[in-house]
């Protein structure tokens, strides 16, 4: 129980990063595997926060981010900054659509 309730969030935390541009995502993730993903603006289709019983008495969310190959998910972000980066990546997708 302390592992997967204590130690285990502190670990997955540290390993995990994001950023954001003005023309891609770029996640990186991993612990003894590094994946490291990037997503160009143009290709998001859509995206959303996701919550649930234990997030959500930590008000926490993690922001999915959906394209046609496929899905990115961003954990455990503070509900707020959750639905700010949502808003702020699906404002900069619809700019790089309506550009083209």
């Amino acid at each position: 129980f302390i592992i997967y309730t204590i130690i285990a969030p502190n670990v997955y935390m540290n390993v995990y990063s994001y950023e954001v541009t003005d023309t891609q995502i770029d996640v990186q993730r991993g612990l003894f595997i590094w994946y490291h993903t990037k997503i160009p603006l143009v290709k998001v289709q859509h995206v959303e926060t996701l919550t649930g019983p234990v997030f959500r008495k930590f008000d926490l969310a993690s922001v999915k981010i959906i394209t046609a190959a496929g899905s990115v998910e961003i954990p455990a972000l503070v509900q707020r900054d959750a639905e700010a980066l949502r808003e702020y990546i699906a404002r900069l997708a619809e700019v790089d659509d309506e550009d083209e």
